[in-house]
């Protein structure tokens, strides 16, 4: 059986997660305003290519996180 609190949990994770992606959205936002345009399409590429091990990194450290929780409900 599912105790209540193991929801409130699940939701303040949630909570936590989608507050964590609109400040990181944010931030990217806010430094792209300020930025120059890229001098070549190097820069672009090397960019992307960090930014994806970033990310993923990112999504299996907060998939991690949400999967251990799933184990603790039953």
């Amino acid at each position: 059986m599912i105790r209540r609190t193991d929801f409130d949990l699940q939701a303040k994770k949630s909570w936590k997660t989608s507050m964590r992606c609109s400040h990181l959205l944010c931030a990217l936002y806010i430094a792209d305003r300020f930025n120059s345009p890229p001098q070549s399409i190097a820069q672009v590429a090397w960019t992307a290519i960090v930014a994806s091990l970033v990310f993923l990194f990112w999504a299996w450290w907060f998939d991690s996180r949400n999967t251990a929780m799933a184990c603790c409900r039953y």
